[in-house]
């Protein structure tokens, strides 16, 4: 009885922190024995730099998703629910995982791409394990081979942040400008309709009326920069209606014409590609015009695993291509 009070006691302070952060019910539902039945907690894009201890009360939670916060270390709170087995902390600016993330025995998959991971324990001890992602971190060469050679067919490490010329962040409305500026310079006659989905995506309640025009659920955009600082690439993903929850396209995809052919396209579309996984999405689709001018893009789309397919929307000289990504789904 004295346990059960304790519980119910934590289980009501983490209720009391949700709702101060105005965390939805349907996050962090007020009611007692919901919460402690909880298995699938998703926090995603809530700006948190900690959680509450009161956390470890969630016995029976599973899976554990802390994307896009503003983590700088891992909360030692996370390491204490013994009974997860997804923890998806990518976006974030993590340095260290601690050895404490040992302590989760049954975790099987560790999410944790463009964080700033430098070390890392011998994730080798957690025998569930089978799905790492740690890209667009900053980890060695040597701790990148290591675990490739532990985690064979199981495991992501590409693109390390200490071997990139450049690097990636999410457009704002300081990068804007620069943005539209690239996309207009290598995109040609684009729909009235369309110009707007850059601002847009910075802010939807401003602009409710592309979302609509355009058929949109959610969309977001990631910019290159250069090392001075300036913006040689542009990539998004987006939603239309019609479109299952495994699905979502590519959008705005460009880079800087004194930039092709050195990689850095590639980079950002497997940046792209990561970011899909957030949503456990399925497919990734896109389409282009099938002309002289998109030749070398289509070539990469294909490089990396896009296969061509035939739609009903198609317009004379389109090409839709898709790419199967992971499987699984945030539920």
């Amino acid at each position: 009885m004295q346990n059960n009070t304790h519980t119910s006691a934590a289980l009501k302070k983490v209720v009391t922190w949700a709702r101060s952060l105005n965390i939805p019910e349907s996050v962090i539902p007020s009611d007692i024995v919901a919460l402690a039945n909880i298995k699938t907690l998703n926090f995603y894009d809530l700006k948190l730099t900690t959680l509450p201890d009161e956390l470890s009360a969630l016995s029976n939670l599973t899976k554990l998703y802390l994307a896009s916060n503003s983590f700088t270390e891992l909360p030692l709170v996370v390491c204490k629910l013994e009974n997860l087995e997804a923890l998806w902390i990518m976006n974030n600016s993590i340095a260290v995982l601690p050895n404490e993330i040992l302590n989760l025995c049954n975790l099987k998959e560790l999410v944790a791409f463009d964080n700033n991971i430098t070390t890392i324990p011998n994730l080798v001890q957690m025998k569930k394990l089978d799905y790492l992602v740690l890209s667009y971190n900053k980890l060695s060469q040597e701790q990148t081979s290591t675990l490739q050679k532990e985690f064979a067919g199981k495991c992501n490490l590409a693109n390390q942040k200490t071997d990139m010329k450049f690097r990636i962040e999410p457009l704002t409305s300081e990068t804007l400008k620069e943005a539209k500026q690239l996309r207009d310079k290598v995109f040609i006659d684009i729909p009235k309709v369309e110009l707007l989905t850059l601002d847009a995506a910075i802010s939807k309640e401003q602009y409710k009326e592309v979302y609509e025009e355009n058929a949109i659920r959610f969309m977001q955009y990631w910019v290159a920069k250069n090392k001075d600082d300036v913006v040689i690439g542009l990539v998004g993903i987006y939603t239309e209606p019609e479109d299952a929850d495994t699905s979502c396209w590519l959008g705005w995809f460009c880079l800087d014409d004194k930039y092709r052919g050195l990689g850095y396209g590639k980079e950002l579309l497997e940046y792209a590609e990561m970011e899909v996984t957030l949503f456990g999405m399925s497919y990734l689709h896109l389409y282009t015009e099938n002309v002289k001018e998109c030749k070398s893009a289509i070539k990469l789309y294909k490089k990396e695993g896009f296969i061509e397919y035939t739609t009903k929307r198609a317009k004379p000289n389109e090409l839709y291509l898709k790419k199967i990504l992971y499987k699984g789904n945030i539920t």
